[in-house]
Formats: structure tokens, C-alpha cells, sequence
């Protein structure tokens, strides 16, 4: 008994231990989380209200050829920039940039840099009309096109900075260059680092205190013990939505238990607001990736739309109805690692071609592995193009070793492929569409999903 009890004590206090570990660390994480969204959301407010205090004709107005740094121009455009520093005294560097024409090439309109907050006069960082590297800096390009921020850190003056950049627009309204606006992460993050030591001591703290429960709840908690051990198991393994039921016991092993699936609860919703943000960003890049090519423009949203009507048909829940919608809009992300030149070829495709607009399944699955973890998601933009008779790609899957929700994808995304207008043939009536798909019921096509899908465009287009 006695061996026993020093056992329970043991398991006891390590699931104790990890269980306040967990929760100290997921309120680090939220801490952190909220103190990195707080500085974005402080950085791109200022980034964009800065645009707002420059005119580009102060922009216009300065001459790159020579040194403007003397002229009335570019002292008008540098009592501007200080303008905006005054909004906020911890402000170490304010930039503006010139798109030079090629893409990642940009000149410095001007440059200034503040040594410390209590200092008023600037320095200047760059010279005027020199070319400023952004190779290392995607943050840069995309400011181009949006507001946005560092996605980490960069030292400048021995200083890790945090920098929001927002774009500029001419007078006729055309992003034409860059502002950025950058303060030190220690400020951005605030008392994150304090909130990570007060976090340790707590964890030393609670560990004496853990292992003396543990053994005071060890001598009546054995199978309440063995339900907690099999939920922190089922956890570990991944499984957010696991819930330990109530369990006789002392009071402490009751209010574990309701700890314990509070914090599940909230690591699940976070976990989900996570791959929410994540999955916005991705969808972003689909879209950026469509623009490349005036024939596949607003192609991901139309099979997002025909998947979500398949499922919404097939009778599936809003779980995986919202699933195939956004798949649907995932499902060609791979083609973002293939050239332009070959996606818009009017002319027939070379082996060598074809066979890379063959490997963006498989790129697109690699692009979405660290979002989603279960392999049966990552499986539909895999198998999107696998055939039902076996004869597709990358894996020759047939029937029903094919993901139901792959097959869904596969038919939403070959009927907008034969009605939308291509470089190297005109769009197909969607009567013509149809029979396709009917023409290719059990060979290419699950004939479930086709039959499925040819019901919708009838009561749809009374075809």
C-alpha cells in the first residue's frame, strides 16, 4: 500500500505540476499574444496616421539628384516627419521610401533618426536619393500594398526595433512608396518581460505546494487519478475537444477537474483564433497569387462558393461545410511556386512544365502543414486532383481512398476551370459544363458528388 501511495504521490504531483505549468504558460502566451497585437495595432495606427500628416507634394517637391538635405523642400518634408514624432516620444526612426520601378529596388526620400526618447533633434540614418536594401526586409514590399508590421525584431543602432510601415499614394492616388515608423521592442511588448519572471517564480512557488497535494491526495484519488492521467494523455495527443467528466472524489480533485477543462476549453479557442489569423494571411496570398493571372481571377472564391453548396446538399454539419469553403479557397495555393510564364501559356505545356504545375498539390500541402495538423485537411489539397478511376496525381488514389471532401473540391474546381475564359481557350456554357461532368461520372468524378452538384445547377440555372 504504502509503494502504492508513493506512486499515486508521485503521478499526483506531476500532473500537477504540468497542469499549472500548462496554465502559467498558456496566460504567458496570452500575455505575450496580447501585449505583440496591442504594439501591431499601436504601430500601424501610427504608421498610418503619419501618412496622413505628409503631402506628396513635399514628397514631389524634393530633388534626389543632388543633397536635398539643405534645401526648403526637404525641410518642409523633415518638419513634417517631426510632426509625427512628437505623437510619440519613443519613436527611434522615421523613413520614406521611393519605389524605384523593379520590384524590391526603393530610393530614400529621407531618413531620420532619434538617439534616445528625451532626444529632439534628429539625425539622419541614410542619405537622401540612395538606394535603400530591402532584400532582407518582406515587411517592406508588402508596406507597398498594405499597412503592416515586422513580423520580428531588426537591430538598428544596437537597438532591436519593431517598424509599421504604410504605403503612399500619389496624386492620382497610386501606391507610389513606403513609410516606416519604428520603436524598440522593449517598448512595443511593454512588461511582457517582467509578466515571464513573475511567471517562474509562481512555477517555483507552486512546486512544493504540488507535490505536498499530491501526496495528501494520493491516499483516496486513485481512479479519480487514472481519469486525469487518461485526459492529459488525450491532450498531449492533440485532442483540444476531450472533456473529463465529473469524478467522485475530495473537493480539490473536483475543482481540478473543472480547471482542467476550463483551460482546454481556452487553449481550443485560441488555438482557433490562431488559425483563424493565419488563415486570413494564407487567404490573402491566394488572392495575391490570382492577381497574377486576369484568367484565374476570383477562381478559389467560386469553388469556395460550389464546395460550400456540395456540402451544404450533401447534408453535412457547419463544421465541415465551413471546411470545404475554405478549402475551397486554399486548394491552389501551390501554384504560388510556379512561374507566371507557365500559368499563363496559351500554347501547349512541355514535360518539363507540366510536370511542375503537377507538383503544386503536394507544394500546397507543405505550405499548409504548420496549420493544420490533422492529415485528412491536408489530404484534400493533396488529393484535389486525383481521379476516381485512379489515373490522377500525385498518388493514383482511387474511389474511396480518395477524402470525400477531396472528391467535393476536385468537381467544384474542374467545373469553374471549364467555365472561366483561359489564355488558351474561351470559357464553356455551363450547359456544356454539365455534361462534362456527366461524360466523366465514374471515371474522373465521384458519381455521388456529380450527381449531387448537376441537381444544384438545374434548380440554379434551369438547365
Amino acid at each position: 500500500m504504502d509503494t502504492l501511495r508513493a506512486k499515486l504521490s508521485f503521478f499526483v504531483s506531476l500532473s500537477l505540476i504540468a497542469i499549472i505549468g500548462a496554465i502559467l504558460i498558456f496566460l504567458g502566451i496570452l500575455n505575450h499574444r496580447e501585449s505583440v497585437n496591442h504594439a501591431r495595432e499601436k504601430l500601424l495606427g501610427l504608421a498610418q496616421d503619419g501618412v496622413m500628416l505628409i503631402r506628396w507634394d513635399d514628397i514631389a517637391a524634393v530633388d534626389l539628384a543632388e543633397d536635398p538635405t539643405k534645401t526648403p523642400a526637404y525641410q518642409t518634408l523633415k518638419q513634417r516627419i517631426c510632426l509625427i514624432r512628437e505623437q510619440r516620444r519613443d519613436v527611434r526612426r522615421i523613413f520614406i521610401l521611393l519605389h524605384a520601378g523593379s520590384e524590391g529596388h526603393f530610393l530614400t526620400v529621407a531618413d531620420l533618426f532619434w538617439d534616445s526618447e528625451n532626444s529632439f533633434a534628429p539625425r539622419y540614418f541614410t542619405g537622401s536619393g540612395d538606394p535603400f536594401e530591402v532584400r532582407y526586409r518582406p515587411d517592406v514590399m508588402m508596406g507597398l500594398m498594405i499597412p503592416t508590421v515586422d513580423r520580428q525584431a531588426i537591430k538598428v543602432e544596437g537597438e532591436m526595433t519593431l517598424t509599421g510601415y504604410a504605403p503612399l499614394r500619389n496624386a492620382e492616388g497610386k501606391n507610389v512608396g513606403v513609410m516606416g515608423i519604428s520603436i524598440p521592442e522593449t517598448t512595443a511588448y511593454g512588461n511582457h518581460g517582467k509578466f515571464q519572471i513573475l511567471i517562474i517564480v509562481l512555477f517555483l512557488l507552486c512546486l512544493p505546494v504540488s507535490v505536498v497535494l499530491g501526496n495528501a491526495v494520493a491516499v483516496v484519488a486513485d481512479e479519480p487519478l487514472q481519469k486525469l492521467i487518461s485526459g492529459t494523455r488525450s491532450v498531449m495527443a492533440g485532442n483540444l475537444q476531450y472533456r473529463l467528466e465529473e469524478v467522485d472524489g475530495p473537493r480539490e480533485i473536483s475543482e481540478l477537474t473543472e480547471a482542467f477543462n476550463k483551460m482546454i476549453a481556452n487553449l481550443d479557442v485560441s488555438r482557433r483564433m490562431v488559425q483563424g489569423y493565419v488563415m486570413r494571411a494564407v487567404q490573402m496570398l491566394v488572392k495575391i497569387q490570382e492577381a497574377r493571372d486576369k484568367y484565374t481571377k476570383g477562381h478559389s472564391e467560386r469553388v469556395a462558393q460550389y464546395a460550400e453548396k456540395i456540402a451544404r446538399k450533401m447534408g453535412m454539419n457547419e463544421d465541415n461545410v465551413s471546411l470545404m469553403r475554405d478549402m475551397g479557397m486554399l486548394h491552389d495555393i501551390g501554384k504560388m511556386g510556379i512561374e507566371e510564364e507557365i500559368l499563363n501559356k496559351p500554347d501547349k505545356l512541355t514535360r518539363e512544365e507540366w510536370a511542375k504545375v503537377r507538383k503544386h498539390p503536394e507544394v500546397g500541402e507543405e505550405i499548409l502543414r504548420p496549420i493544420f495538423l490533422n492529415r485528412e485537411i491536408l489530404s484534400i489539397v493533396k488529393h484535389h486532383h486525383e481521379r476516381f478511376d485512379g489515373q490522377g496525381y500525385p498518388d493514383q488514389l482511387k474511389g474511396e481512398e480518395i477524402s470525400l471532401f477531396a472528391q467535393i473540391i476536385s468537381v467544384a474546381d474542374s467545373f469553374d476551370a471549364m467555365t472561366s475564359p483561359r489564355a488558351y481557350r474561351p470559357a464553356m456554357a455551363i450547359r456544356d459544363a454539365a455534361k462534362e461532368l456527366e461524360k466523366h461520372r465514374g471515371s474522373q468524378f465521384n458519381p455521388k458528388v456529380v450527381d449531387l452538384f448537376l441537381r444544384i445547377l438545374r434548380e440554379e440555372h434551369k438547365i
